[in-house]
């Protein structure tokens, strides 16, 4: 959950992580910045971990949390404005879910 949160913040900033993409994507093509981000050296690393993650057994129940995050940070444009709401789905309405149907 904290990788999925950390690549989701990255999303939202710029190559050189001075600024904010919202801002730039205002200026220009919206494809363009977010291709950038998502074609950072470190951005890759992240999304490629996570990717690995779907694949590993030990991380089963979680699938559906990680094609979402995945999906939020590869296809979605956000802003910092939902990063609330993506803490409230990965939190609230997963990791708590998660505890309640175990007990």
């Amino acid at each position: 959950m904290a990788r999925a949160l950390a690549t989701f913040i990255r999303s939202l900033l710029n190559v050189e992580r001075t600024g904010l993409i919202e801002k730039q994507i205002e200026a220009s093509e919206e494809g363009s910045i977010k291709e950038l981000v998502l074609q950072s050296q470190d951005m890759k690393i992240q999304l490629e971990k996570l990717r690995a993650y779907k694949s590993n057994k030990g991380f089963s129940g979680f699938q559906d949390v990680l094609l979402w995050v995945l999906n939020q940070v590869e296809l979605e444009v956000n802003l910092v404005a939902d990063t609330p709401l993506f803490i409230d789905y990965l939190v609230r309405d997963k990791l708590y879910t998660e505890i309640y149907l175990r007990t």
